[in-house]
């Protein structure tokens, strides 16, 4: 069916022209209210949903173009400053790893230094050598590391999230124009 508006073409059914939202009519055409014995209706919900072609007719409301609506980047330091904190998370992940394993090794085989330390003490020192003391600064490491990390990849994310919270805002209204 061929709108008389705007001259799109519209599925055979449509009562309203997709692009316009004007009303189709059609010669001989009747929308009844009532189902016809011939065709029973389905409820809305059991019919599914509408194509992604139809929309609603509301008077005065043009269809969105078909083209997407871009608009200049900003904030071009911010950007940088989002990039390097994520990287800077990232190494701190790494470097975070290679810490708490060296600890673990460290306390675990034992370092003279340790033995030198006890020694001048003249007291055992249990939970800073051997394996449980590495195990626990193995996993302090990892925690304290690990939080940094996630802090400064976390600010990254964060900066970014504005960043593209203000970008869409400013296409958003780009659109209504």
């Amino acid at each position: 069916m061929i709108c008389s508006q705007c001259g799109m073409e519209n599925r055979p059914d449509a009562r309203f022209c997709a692009r316009c939202g004007a009303p189709l009519t059609a010669e001989g055409a009747e929308w009844a209210s009532a189902p016809s014995p011939s065709s029973p209706r389905m409820s809305p919900a059991a019919e599914g949903p509408e194509p992604a072609s139809w929309s609603p007719p509301y008077p005065g409301v043009q269809a969105a173009p078909a083209e997407p609506i871009s608009v200049p980047r900003r904030f071009p330091i911010l950007r940088v400053l989002s990039i390097l904190y994520k990287v800077l998370g990232g190494i701190g992940a790494a470097i975070t790893l290679l810490l708490t394993i060296g600890t673990c090794i460290l306390f675990i085989a034992g370092s003279p230094g340790m033995e030198g330390l006890e020694q001048e003490l003249g007291t055992p020192l249990p939970l800073v050598s051997g394996v449980i003391g590495g195990l626990i600064l193995g996993l302090i490491t990892l925690v304290s590391g690990g939080l940094a990390a996630m802090a400064l990849y976390a600010a990254g994310e964060f900066i970014a999230l504005l960043l593209a919270l203000e970008e869409n805002t400013r296409a958003i209204i780009a659109s209504l124009r």
